[in-house]
């Protein structure tokens, strides 16, 4: 059996604090694995103790995905990422697995999770009438 092919149609939905994934199952996929998008000062942080620093991130783009996965064995097509910072911007992406190997990664979906405050009542108005 060959490795799975790419997940399609990854989406992310927020929440307080958390994001909402969801995606098209891969042909012969047994598990999925999410990946978090580091940003750029992530990056740098991680090197920060090496002797030769990446200078441009921008030409170093598979620096910025997570080596390790934020989680792996997902076995359905939806995953709920907790923990998160509301209003900052997270990417993520998904690869499939078999025991073959491992898919290319998803097309990136981008999330701000934010906290939903619900919307107040509205208040009708009342008008003079006869009591």
């Amino acid at each position: 059996m060959p490795a799975p092919a790419a997940p399609t149609g990854l989406t992310a939905t927020p929440g307080n604090v958390k994001a909402s994934l969801a995606w098209v199952a891969s042909a012969g996929a047994t598990g999925y694995s999410v990946y978090e998008n580091l940003t750029c000062s992530q990056v740098a942080s991680l090197y920060a103790t090496c002797s030769v620093l990446p200078t441009d991130f921008a030409t170093c783009a598979d620096l910025l995905w997570q080596i390790t996965p934020v989680v792996t064995g997902v076995t359905a097509v939806n995953y709920i990422v907790t923990g998160l910072t509301n209003n900052t911007l997270y990417y993520f992406t998904v690869e499939a697995t078999n025991g073959s190997g491992s898919s290319p990664r998803a097309t990136a979906a981008s999330v701000t999770p934010v906290l939903q405050v619900p919307i107040a009542p509205t208040i009708g108005t009342a008008t003079r009438g006869n009591v």
